[in-house]
Formats: C-alpha cells, sequence, structure tokens
C-alpha cells in the first residue's frame, strides 16, 4: 500500500538544490519514475495528491479545493471505486495523478480525467507515463477507444494529447463547478483508438514517432 504522498515535494528538493533550467530531461533518465494504479485502501495517498492538485491548478479540474478538502473519508473511499487512479512516483514522491473510468455514453471507449503532474516535475515524463500505462490498461481490459475531455481554453493539455495520438472531435459539454460559477466554462473531447490502428502515435515523452498498433500487445518501455 502506498503511504500518505508527499506532493509538495519537487525534483530539487530532493537533490537538496534548486533545478537549473533545461536539467528536467536530463533527470527524467537518472530518476525513477514509476507509474501505480491505486486500490481502494490508498485513498489517502488519492487523496492528498489530488488536492495537491487543486491548489495547484483548479481551473484545469473543474473544482474547487476547498470543497474536496471539506468531504469525508467515505467521500474518497467511493471515488476509489468511480474509476481506476493512477499515480506516479519520482524517487518514492508521488508526483503525479490521472484517472481511467468507462465513457458512460459508449459503454466500450474508456475515460480519461484529472490529469495532473507537480510543476516540479514537469518536462520529466511523467506526464507521458501516466497516460501510456493508462491506455495500456484500458486496451488489456478490450476497450476500444480512449476519451480525454480538457477545457477549451487550456492550449497546453490539448497541445500534449495531440503529441500524444489523441485527435479533436466535435464533441462539446458544459462545466459546471457549483460553488465557484469562475471555474464554469467549456470541454472539449480528444479520442484516441486503441484497437488496431495503421496511425503512427506520437511518443510524448520522448518526442518521437512510435507506431502503436496494439497498446496491450506491445506495452510501452518509457
Amino acid at each position: 500500500m502506498l503511504g500518505e504522498a508527499h506532493v509538495r515535494r519537487g525534483p530539487g528538493e530532493l537533490l537538496g538544490r534548486r533545478l537549473p533550467p533545461g536539467t528536467r530531461a536530463t533527470m527524467a533518465r537518472m530518476l525513477d519514475l514509476t507509474v501505480r494504479v491505486l486500490g481502494q485502501e490508498d485513498w489517502p495517498s488519492y487523496r492528498a495528491v489530488r488536492l495537491a492538485a487543486l491548489q495547484d491548478s483548479p481551473d484545469a479540474l473543474g473544482a474547487t479545493l476547498d470543497q474536496e478538502a471539506a468531504a469525508d473519508d467515505d467521500h474518497w473511499r467511493v471515488q476509489m471505486t468511480a474509476a481506476r487512479r493512477l499515480v506516479v512516483d519520482l524517487d518514492g514522491w508521488v508526483c503525479g495523478v490521472v484517472s481511467v473510468g468507462r465513457f458512460s455514453e459508449e459503454p466500450d471507449s474508456a475515460d480519461l480525467s484529472g490529469l495532473w503532474v507537480d510543476p516540479s516535475a514537469r518536462s520529466t515524463g511523467a506526464a507521458g507515463r501516466l497516460v501510456d500505462t493508462a491506455v495500456t490498461l484500458a486496451a488489456t481490459e478490450g476497450l476500444k477507444r480512449m476519451y480525454y475531455w480538457v477545457g477549451t481554453e487550456n492550449a497546453r493539455a490539448i497541445g500534449f494529447a495531440t503529441s500524444f495520438g489523441f485527435r479533436v472531435t466535435s464533441h462539446r459539454r458544459a462545466v459546471n463547478a457549483s460553488e465557484d460559477p469562475a471555474l464554469d466554462g467549456t470541454e472539449i473531447a480528444l479520442v484516441l483508438p486503441l484497437e488496431d490502428d495503421s496511425s503512427t502515435v506520437p511518443n510524448a515523452a520522448a518526442g518521437a514517432g512510435l507506431t502503436h498498433p496494439n497498446p496491450a500487445a506491445q506495452p510501452s518501455k518509457r
């Protein structure tokens, strides 16, 4: 079982110094990135990293820190059954999270949501590792495609998703943050085929093209 997530420590703190610009990609090769699928008993770890994500990026996650910080333990236990929760460890420090559920409108499709990486761990490949593992997990379970919903104004997230191989669709949906109208907005759906596909899916972490016709049969080595 994962212990309590230490979400506020960054790679620079692990080394006892601030990171010089341009060194995070090099660190990704030196430090150990490990993705884990949390079990139901790991809800304290999910709660910790989720609250850190909301503190950093509430506008990207469609919720507020105050709203979820006030939730009781039963709420977080239920959250562990609503979707698969994946975290990424950077040398033992939980630095990112993503969730994989079923897309309600298409039972044979997965829904990717809540992707977040601590600012100190960005550009290390952590986000790519999370998504790559989520794709492999969904494909192994026999799902045909994966949808990823992001805010229409979130150019960074859209750019990351399309570089990974997700394709922009015409689907839109409203996002309503009941306790903070400022977070209301519109999300766009991007889709990634999980079945045999002759197209090339770029490797987001390495920045190179990778022919990836079947994620279940050809798990990533990143």
